[in-house]
C-alpha cells in the first residue's frame, strides 16, 4: 500500500512539473511574440523611406526569420536549484550535442529530407529549451517550428547557417 501511495504522489510530482513547464513555454512565448510584434512595429516605423521621387514604403516581410534572439541564458537550470558551476556543465554538454548533430543536418539538407532534419532539430530544441532560453534555443525552437511545415532548402540552409552561428556564440559564451 505504502508502495502506490509513494508511486501516486511521484506522479503528482511530475504531473505538476510538466504542467508548470507548459505554463512557463506558454508565457515565455507570448512574451516573445510580444517582442517581435513590438520590434516589427519599430521596424516598420523606422523603414518608411523614400527611394528617389515616389515615396515607396518599405515592410519588413513577416516571413522570413528576423534572427535577433536574446543572448542565451541558463536561468532555467539555476531555477531548478543548480549551481552556476553545475548549469555551465549542462550547457557544454548541449555543444557537444549540437556539434555531434550538425554533420547529420548537413547530410538531411544535401538530400534534402525535411522530416529528418525535423527530427534532429527536435531533438537539440528539447534539450536546449530544458537548459534555458535566448540564443541558440529560441532559434531551435523557430528552425524546428519552420521544418514542421516549410519545404524551402533555402530557408532550411539559412536556419542552418545560423544555427552553426548561434553555436559559435554560445561556446564563446561558455568557454
Amino acid at each position: 500500500m505504502f508502495f502506490y501511495g509513494t508511486l501516486f504522489i511521484v506522479a503528482l510530482l511530475i504531473s505538476l512539473i510538466i504542467y508548470h513547464e507548459y505554463k512557463n513555454e506558454k508565457s515565455y512565448k507570448k512574451e516573445r511574440e510580444r517582442k517581435y510584434h513590438q520590434a516589427i512595429r519599430q521596424n516598420e516605423s523606422k523603414s518608411t523611406t523614400k527611394i528617389s521621387s515616389p515615396s515607396i514604403r518599405i515592410k519588413p516581410v513577416t516571413s522570413s526569420p528576423q534572427f535577433n534572439y536574446p543572448p542565451f541564458t541558463h536561468a532555467r537550470l539555476i531555477a531548478m536549484g543548480l549551481s552556476q558551476e553545475d548549469a555551465k556543465e549542462f550547457v557544454k554538454e548541449l555543444i557537444s550535442q549540437i556539434e555531434a548533430n550538425i554533420p547529420f543536418i548537413d547530410e538531411a539538407m544535401k538530400i534534402p529530407d525535411f522530416n529528418q532534419m525535423e527530427r534532429l532539430t527536435h531533438s537539440l530544441k528539447g534539450s536546449a529549451t530544458n537548459l534555458g532560453n535566448g540564443g541558440i534555443s529560441d532559434l531551435l525552437v523557430d528552425y524546428n517550428t519552420y521544418l514542421k511545415d516549410g519545404r524551402d532548402l533555402s530557408a532550411a540552409q539559412t536556419y542552418f547557417a545560423h544555427l552553426k552561428y548561434c553555436l559559435k556564440i554560445l561556446k564563446e559564451q561558455y568557454a
